[in-house]
C-alpha cells in the first residue's frame, strides 16, 4: 500500500520545511520572518496575477492562496494535452486554471478567444483560480518554495514519449543524430522523472492517457471525464459538467480553435502512432527507435539512481505503477511493430 499520510500531516510539515527558509537551518523562523515570507510571494502573486489574469488587483483576494492553502495540479511533459486538460477543469468548474507562474503570456484560458463558440468560457470566474499547471518536477517544486504553494492533488497526463518529446524539441534542426539523442535522454529524463515521483506520492493523483484525450470513443471519453471529476469533485458545477458530459466532443473542437495560445492535439488526431518518428530524416530512424525501445523496457529498475522504480517488485506497494507499467508496455509493442 502506498503511504497514507494525511493531508493536514502533510500541511504542517511543508508549514516547518518553509520555515527553515529554504531548508537553511541557520534562517531564525520568527513570526516576523514568515510575515515577510508571505509578504514577498503576495506581492509577486498579485503582480502576476494582474497580468496574467487581467483583473483588478482589488478583485484578487488577498489571502489566496496563502500559507498552507492547498491547491490542485494539473501535470505533464509538454505536448500531453495539458492545454486541453485545463480548458475542460476550467468549463465544468467554472473557475480559472493558472499557467505557468509569471509567464505573462500564459494565463487562465478563460481570456481567450474561440472562435467556434465565443461564449464558451464566460462563465469561469477570473478571479478564483482551481488548479495550476507544471510541466516538470523542477516546477512543483519552484510553485512550492517560491509562491508557497501545496497541493491536495495531481491530475497526471501521459502521452508517449516517442511523440511528446520528438514533438517539443526541435529534430529537424539538429543534423547529427548523436546530438539528438542526448537531447532525447535529457528530456527523457524529465518525463521520466515527473511520472515516477507521481507514482510515489501520497498525495492523490488521478491519471489521464492522451489518447483518451483526442479519442472518439465512449470509453475514452468516459475515462477523461471520470478522473477530472474525481479529482475536482468538491470545485465542480453540476450544471456545467453535465454540459460537458453532453458536448465533450465539440467542447474538444472549440478548445483547439483558439486565438491566443494554441494546442495542437485535435489537430494532430489523424496523424496516427510516432508521428514524429515517420516524419525524421530516415537515416536516424532505426537508432532512435531503438534508444526508445531501451528506454521503455520495464523488467529492470526504471529510473535513474536517486529516482526510481521497480514495477516488478514495487507493483503492491505503489497501486498507479500498474496503470504506467500498463500504458509503458503498450507504448513499446506499438514501436516495436511500426512500419518506419
Amino acid at each position: 500500500m502506498e503511504a497514507n499520510e494525511s493531508l493536514m500531516n502533510i500541511r504542517n510539515r511543508k508549514k516547518q520545511e518553509r520555515r527553515r527558509r529554504k531548508n537553511s537551518d541557520d534562517w531564525l523562523a520568527t513570526p516576523f520572518t514568515d510575515f515577510l515570507d508571505w509578504l514577498r510571494v503576495m506581492i509577486f502573486r498579485r503582480l502576476v496575477m494582474y497580468h496574467v489574469l487581467s483583473v483588478d488587483l482589488i478583485e484578487i483576494p488577498l489571502s489566496y492562496p496563502r500559507d498552507g492553502d492547498f491547491i490542485l495540479g494539473v501535470v505533464s511533459y509538454p505536448r500531453s494535452g495539458n492545454h486541453l486538460v485545463r480548458f475542460l477543469i476550467e468549463f465544468s468548474t467554472s473557475k480559472s486554471t493558472q499557467g505557468s507562474m509569471g509567464t505573462i503570456s500564459d494565463h487562465a484560458l478563460a481570456r481567450n478567444n474561440y472562435p467556434l463558440d465565443p461564449g464558451v468560457l464566460n462563465h469561469v470566474k477570473l478571479d478564483e483560480i482551481v488548479a495550476t499547471k507544471a510541466h516538470s518536477l523542477k516546477e512543483i517544486n519552484f510553485l512550492r518554495r517560491e509562491y508557497l504553494v501545496d497541493f491536495s492533488g495531481f491530475l497526471l497526463i501521459v502521452r508517449n514519449p516517442v511523440d511528446c518529446i520528438l514533438g517539443n524539441i526541435p529534430s529537424k534542426q539538429i543534423l547529427d543524430i548523436h546530438e539528438l539523442i542526448k537531447k532525447i535522454d535529457a528530456e527523457f529524463e524529465i518525463w521520466q522523472g515527473l511520472i515516477i515521483r507521481l507514482i510515489k506520492t501520497p498525495i492523490p493523483v488521478e491519471i489521464v492517457n492522451y489518447s483518451d484525450l483526442i479519442s472518439d470513443s465512449e470509453e475514452a471519453i468516459s475515462n477523461v471525464i471520470k478522473s477530472i471529476n474525481k479529482l475536482f469533485r468538491t470545485e465542480i458545477d453540476k450544471n456545467r459538467f453535465e454540459e460537458l458530459n453532453r458536448r465533450f466532443r465539440e467542447i474538444r473542437e472549440v478548445s483547439a480553435g483558439v486565438k491566443g495560445r494554441v494546442w495542437n492535439g485535435v489537430r494532430s488526431l489523424n496523424k496516427g502512432p510516432c508521428y514524429y518518428l515517420r516524419n525524421i530524416d530516415p537515416g536516424y530512424r532505426d537508432e532512435l527507435r531503438k534508444n526508445f525501445l531501451e528506454k521503455l523496457e520495464t523488467e529492470r529498475l526504471w529510473g535513474s539512481d536517486s529516482n526510481s522504480i521497480d514495477f516488478v517488485k514495487e507493483k503492491e506497494k505503489f497501486v498507479r505503477s500498474e496503470t504506467i507499467g500498463h500504458l509503458l508496455k503498450g507504448w513499446r509493442e506499438e514501436l516495436e511493430n511500426l512500419e518506419l
